[in-house]
């Protein structure tokens, strides 16, 4: 008897996909280990792993030769391209080649020290979306190794059109060859939904679950199968009652997409005249035409700490200018944010490196590491303004909690400012400690806007660590401290005439929306992907109306009756749109 079963997992894209499962059985190349005893064996080696970081870097290009230069594959041809860049970077050549003539070992051993590296930097950054490029490491090593031992991959064989790939781990690559197919659906065990291959499974509108523990063990090939990408389960042989239930569900979603990515044209406006402006949060200058395709006005919050990670030396001034000038330019005209460096020291490149301390989530990180380094932050204004000469710039100074802090950061933008002669751009902080919350009428007269980051706000006002086990759960947006922290900012914002934003992970979340619009939040910037259905929320939904919902939500005092609320108005009202 075939029993039916139901994995969870994290929803990485969404939508309903109903097929035949296939599982890719994981093929992942150990590196095998050997010590070298001649010279020559050493130049042979290093000849060795050049010739296989050129067979994938053929493979990747050739890859990206098969997609069109429409607005649906671009997106996968720039995350190919960045890959290929990854390929070409010197610090992970010479890293490897520099353990080849230390250590006299062979290349797939040294490679693999190198990748190793450059990966425990990754695992320990505590924003969820830097930690996700050690994904596509991961994921370059595998190939490179593959090239090394003769058993390279050249792709996936088999599925078809109706099937739901089912695999430990899917690659930026491999994503685009199961789109080309297409087939309907993947679920793999690790990943994150914000990793490249989700990237490119949402541009591609393929339902996607990740984080299904154990899938490859107890899923097995040629079963019935729904993936619902909202929800983030995955269901095996289900009856035919739930079946007819998914192909209706599948059918109301795709006409809810379509419609909400007309409406993402269109501007956010209420329909009693409240303009919301939505942004976008990236990494990349290749994130930018998905960030537009999907509706952003721009961006709101430019991470700029990707340039400085797994590498041995700080970025060069050339370097960073090149890097914020290619996204002003990918921007054609609309605004973006860059937030100064914000990094724990113990994952900046070793020549910048220093001790964290035994709390570094509460050390030198942010404006207060800028300041302490004021060569670094010079530089990196320095490739900021003159990017501001090729579009509109917006600078945003992270971890502030003192006015004396705002204005040493202004003297150095305005330093910089005169002596490249470029224009004037805003200046802005995030209020993401209390102390910001608390001080932002005086933080106020000297800021140009406000970006509330909700992330590390609920953290330091809960006096809880998301990545501890232990309190995680107690980790919420809606306890009433942090809705009143939200209100007060907001009302000062207002008071003072200058923009209030949120750049958090609230600003995505549909269950906040109402809650955010009822505060008269200005501009959301979010996660692409979540910008249409966030923005048909707001074009639907009468300030007014948030307003007199939002104050009723102050007059509650437990998480539960709070969250309770919302949800049964997010069913009443907007349950099309979940």
């Amino acid at each position: 008897m075939i029993v039916a079963m139901t994995l969870r997992g994290i929803s990485s894209a969404p939508g309903i996909a109903i097929g035949i499962s296939y599982v890719l059985l994981d093929g992942r190349t150990v590196a095998p280990q050997y010590t070298l005893v001649r010279k020559r064996e050493i130049a042979d080696e290093i000849k060795r792993f050049d010739r296989a970081l050129d067979g994938v870097r053929k493979r990747f290009a050739a890859l990206k030769a098969t997609l069109g230069d429409d607005a649906a594959t671009h997106d996968p041809r720039l995350i190919l391209q960045t890959h290929i860049d990854m390929l070409d970077d010197p610090h992970i050549r010479e890293a490897t080649i520099k353990n080849i003539e230390r250590h006299q070992i062979n290349a797939e051993a040294a490679f693999h020290q190198a990748t190793q590296d450059i990966l425990t930097v990754f695992a320990g950054i505590d924003d969820d979306y830097l930690k996700s490029r050690g994904e596509d490491i991961r994921h370059l090593e595998s190939r490179v190794l593959a090239e090394l031992v003769g058993a390279r991959k050249d792709g996936p064989r088999g599925p078809g059109k109706d099937s739901i790939i089912v695999a430990h781990a899917i690659g930026p690559d491999e994503a685009i060859e199961l789109a080309q197919i297409p087939v309907a659906g993947i679920v793999t065990e690790t990943g994150s939904p914000v990793s490249h291959a989700a990237i490119i499974a949402r541009t591609f509108g393929i339902p996607s679950v990740t984080g299904v523990d154990r899938a490859t063990e107890l899923l097995t090939s040629g079963r019935a199968m729904i993936v619902d990408g909202a929800d983030g389960t995955v269901t095996t042989n289900p009856a035919e009652a739930i079946l007819r239930q998914a192909k209706r569900r599948k059918i109301q979603y795709l006409r809810r997409r379509e419609k909400a990515r007309e409406e993402s044209t269109q501007p956010a406006l209420t329909p009693d005249g409240f303009r919301v402006h939505f942004y976008a949060n990236v990494d990349l200058p290749e994130e930018v035409q998905q960030a537009l395709h999907h509706g952003a006005e721009g961006i709101g919050l430019y991470r700029t700490e990707y340039l400085f990670l797994g590498r041995d030396e700080a970025p060069t001034l050339a370097e960073l200018e090149h890097h914020y000038g290619r996204v002003v330019k990918k921007l054609k005209g609309a605004p973006v944010t860059f937030r100064t460096m914000d990094i724990g020291g113990d994952k900046l490149p070793r020549d910048l490196a220093f001790k964290g301390g035994e709390n570094p989530a509460l050390g030198l990180r942010g404006i207060r590491y800028s300041l302490k380094t004021p060569e670094l932050f010079d530089m990196q204004l320095t490739a900021i303004l003159r990017a501001a000469k090729q579009g509109p710039v917006r600078i945003m100074i992270p971890m502030v909690t003192s006015h004396e802090e705002l204005l040493a950061a202004r003297s150095h933008i305005e330093a910089i400012r005169k002596k490249e002669d470029a224009p004037e751009v805003p200046v802005g902080i995030m209020i993401e400690t209390p102390s910001s919350v608390t001080i932002a009428d005086i933080l106020a007269r000297d800021a140009d806007f406000f970006s509330l980051g909700t992330n590390d706000l609920i953290q330091y006002a809960l006096a809880i660590d998301r990545g501890n086990e232990a309190v995680a759960h107690l980790y919420t947006p809606l306890h009433p401290a942090v809705l009143r922290m939200l209100r007060h900012t907001a009302n000062v914002a207002h008071d003072a005439g200058i923009e209030i934003g949120v750049c958090g992970e609230t600003a995505g979340d549909p269950l906040l929306t109402l809650v955010l619009l009822g505060l008269g939040i200005d501009t959301l910037s979010m996660n692409p992907t979540a910008i249409p259905r966030i923005h048909a929320m707001v074009r639907r939904t009468k300030l007014a109306a948030a307003q007199t919902f939002t104050q009723g939500l102050f007059a509650l005092q437990a998480v539960d009756d709070i969250e309770r609320l919302l949800r049964r108005k997010l069913e009443e009202d907007y349950l099309d749109l979940l």
